[in-house]
């Protein structure tokens, strides 16, 4: 007894619980994760990990101490509760971590996938990543550029449904637009210029005849 005790103990110091007081629907599960997924795992200050632990009433223990951002390696994270919550969980977190949103933790959200050439990814971004940094704070969406540790393929755009609409049409035009020969972006300018100068003209003589009407109905 004194030994089971102590070994409680020892596991509520260093896991937070026991198992001694726990049911027997009781599971010790972990999920593997890159460490550099890490702080969307725990979003700001927290609010992430928090908000899957209070959806699927589980426990998520995630290592200690610093890790070497410049390095990426596999971390080991604990799920623990009942065993239905912790499969759950465990399935919440795969989502989080490969599309960037899950039900619990972004409700509302959703994720596309826009097929661009690689070769095309640096007229999304712009110049120092100013075009996208546009983007996400105009489209109000977060913009996900693959890399080697992606699952996904294509340029991965999440937030709300009509937002990333919208945002996705404004990134194909963005690279259409690129894409256009040197003739073809002079042809467009002059059209608009063209256009601009038809409209001004139209609204001189509006206001023309306009005036003339005013001062027709002041002589007569």
């Amino acid at each position: 007894n004194v030994r089971l005790c102590v070994k409680s103990v020892q596991e509520v110091a260093t896991k937070g619980y026991c198992l001694l007081l726990k049911g027997e629907n009781f599971s010790e599960g972990s999920i593997l994760l890159k460490s550099n997924v890490l702080g969307e795992l725990f979003g700001k200050g927290g609010s992430t990990l928090k908000a899957i632990q209070d959806a699927f009433d589980v426990k998520l223990v995630t290592p200690q101490g610093n890790f070497d951002k410049t390095v990426i390696v596999d971390i080991k994270v604990g799920v623990v509760g009942d065993k239905k919550n912790v499969q759950k969980a465990k399935e919440c977190i795969k989502n989080l971590t490969q599309f960037h949103h899950s039900d619990a933790t972004h409700p509302g959200y959703i994720h596309e996938e826009i097929n661009i050439d690689a070769a095309h990814h640096k007229y999304i971004i712009g110049t120092k990543g100013s075009e996208i940094h546009h983007i996400q704070k105009n489209f109000k969406v977060n913009v996900h550029i693959p890399n080697a540790q992606s699952v996904h393929e294509g340029v991965l755009v999440v937030g709300e449904r009509v937002s990333v609409e919208k945002a996705t049409a404004y990134m194909h035009k963005v690279v259409e637009n690129a894409l256009l020969s040197k003739e073809e972006r002079e042809a467009i300018l002059v059209s608009i210029n063209k256009d601009t100068k038809e409209l001004e003209l139209y609204n001189t003589k509006s206001e023309t005849v306009t005036n003339f009407k005013e001062l027709n109905s002041l002589v007569y």
